[in-house]
């Protein structure tokens, strides 16, 4: 017998990935990005939620290399809460979003492989499943963002 559990299923541009409940904090429609100067171009900017700065990550680019738009192509900001690794305090990040998050059933008969970059996705995630027959990693925040 296996255990169903549920997850946010995430649709970041190219890759669908999913989160844990508790890991996502709130979405956010049409977010204003700042951008930072200098910021690598997977990283378009910073958000501002609840008075928190939060970095804001284009996880298509990071995945690939290939920009899937910004914020005006994906209107909808996840913003994801985790531990850092650094300090062990609540941190948060943000992913651009197609569309808002839904919460779909994972069971440990849908684990499979990564998917390409299987290196990336390997250090960004804590394993992988299929959902609708497509590989959706699972991530890991403190990996994504805190640089664990």
């Amino acid at each position: 017998m296996t255990n169903t559990l549920e997850a946010w299923l995430l649709d970041g541009g190219t890759q669908p990935v999913a989160l844990a409940p508790p890991e996502l904090a709130a979405v956010v429609y049409q977010p204003r990005i700042h951008p930072l100067p200098l910021a690598p171009e997977g990283l378009p900017g910073f958000a501002l939620w609840q008075g928190v700065v939060i970095p804001v990550m284009d996880l298509a680019w990071r995945a690939g290399g290939v920009a899937a738009g910004g914020e005006e192509k994906r209107p909808f900001l996840g913003v994801a809460r985790f531990a850092d690794p650094n300090t062990g305090q609540v941190a948060f990040g943000g992913l651009l979003l197609n569309r808002p998050p839904v919460v779909i059933p994972v069971d440990d008969r849908l684990r499979c492989p990564y998917p390409e970059p299987i290196a990336f996705w390997r250090e960004v995630s804590w394993s992988c499943f299929l959902h609708q027959g497509i590989p959706t990693p699972i991530l890991k925040l403190s990996a994504l963002f805190g640089g664990e």
